[in-house]
């Protein structure tokens, strides 16, 4: 009802077209439920089928046998992917595919790289720390390189998201006599790390990690003297996929509430016809322009944005989404009333996606602190 936009490129709007045909007819939220209802989540349930599709290599260039996807054009399927609840890692995909091509390793990208677009290996990034509140200055996880050139690594990392049956883990970590701070991709059965598994809010497979990893061979070394630059590129591009995952939520929310209020009688009339709620349908309705408006500029401009206001103005759009996906979501279940937070509604799910998404790499509080 509200999903009619125009794609920035005929690829854009085919490989939209292409995710939203085959999660209307392989996925439900009845099936979703189920799953959580009886703990067998699965995350990984239509991966095989991404890779046969193709959509393993929307994020690698052309020389890696990629397709060369703009992160426009990556944000356009994800929005189909928020609208269907797909608990499929795509976005944690991308951002592993981007991090090992930018590396100057040729061993990763021989090895792992081939295998990840391939739906073979599976990549968790470990970046955030209990303490660390999103700032890169207070990363507390240590590295330090032997003299046989191998690294050890100890620290702990908490709420590392899409951990089901990875086989690397991407870890940020940082030289504490240098400060300098480097990327390395452990393998998940190296000696030395310990899980501790649970469900997100959003009921993804999520895990605190902890590493006591000795004589890590120098070729799992992404990058040495990663610069904060470069790792905060890395999470406006992350924010960006987030964003278009809870755009999709957000039209879906639209959709079902504008449906309810059709099909919902009151005093023998509908909801639908009580001036109030149309109101607020139509409030809903001009957030959600905004969400979507917001999400395609960053889709469109993070690769360009060379200003020295570039990224005050990416955090700005952060906030101005955060709040508006918020309303819609927070009206959604209004306009629902008792029923829309119930498990056996999608309603509910939908909301706890957004918030988990408002909240991943970095929160509204966080965001407006940046900005001076």
């Amino acid at each position: 009802m509200f999903t009619d936009f125009n794609y920035d490129s005929e690829i854009s709007k085919e490989l939209a077209q292409t995710v939203s045909k085959y999660l209307i007819d392989n996925s439900n939220f009845h099936s979703h439920y189920q799953s959580i209802k009886n703990n067998t989540v699965d995350a990984l349930t239509h991966w095989e089928t991404y890779a046969e599709l193709g959509w393993l290599l929307a994020p690698a260039r052309d020389e890696n046998n990629g397709i060369g996807c703009t992160s426009y054009d990556l944000a356009c399927m994800q929005v189909e992917m928020g609208k269907h609840l797909a608990l499929e890692p795509f976005t944690t995909h991308c951002l592993a595919v981007q991090l090992i091509e930018s590396s100057d390793n040729s061993t990763l990208k021989e090895t792992v790289l081939p295998l990840m677009l391939a739906g073979k290996n599976l990549c968790a990034f470990a970046i955030f720390e209990r303490a660390s509140r999103y700032s890169l200055d207070n990363i507390e996880t240590e590295f330090k390189q032997n003299k046989n050139g191998s690294f050890n690594i100890c620290g702990v990392k908490h709420y590392v998201s899409d951990i089901q049956n990875v086989t690397h883990i991407l870890v940020l970590a940082h030289d504490n006599q240098t400060s300098e701070k480097c990327w390395f991709c452990i393998p998940v059965n190296h000696l030395g790390i310990s899980f501790n598994f649970y469900l997100g809010t959003d009921d993804k497979p999520m895990a605190d990690l902890t590493f006591d990893v000795r004589e890590l061979d120098s070729k799992f070394k992404i990058s040495l003297n990663t610069t904060d630059l470069q790792v905060t590129q890395l999470l406006n591009q992350a924010n960006i996929l987030n964003n278009a995952d809870s755009l999709g939520c957000c039209i879906q929310l639209l959709n079902l509430t504008a449906q309810y209020l059709l099909d919902r009688k009151q005093f023998n009339s509908s909801l639908s016809s009580f001036q109030s709620l149309q109101h607020i349908v139509a409030d809903m309705f001009i957030a959600l322009q905004r969400v979507l408006s917001l999400t395609f500029y960053q889709a469109q401009s993070v690769d360009t944005l060379l200003t020295e206001h570039a990224q005050e103005r990416i955090y700005i759009t952060n906030v101005e989404l955060f709040e508006n996906t918020q309303f819609i979501f927070e009206k959604a279940i209004q306009l629902h009333g008792g029923i829309g937070v119930t498990e056996e509604l999608s309603v509910g799910h939908l909301a706890k996606r957004i918030i988990t998404n408002n909240c991943r790499y970095g929160d509204k509080l966080f965001f407006l602190s940046q900005i001076e």
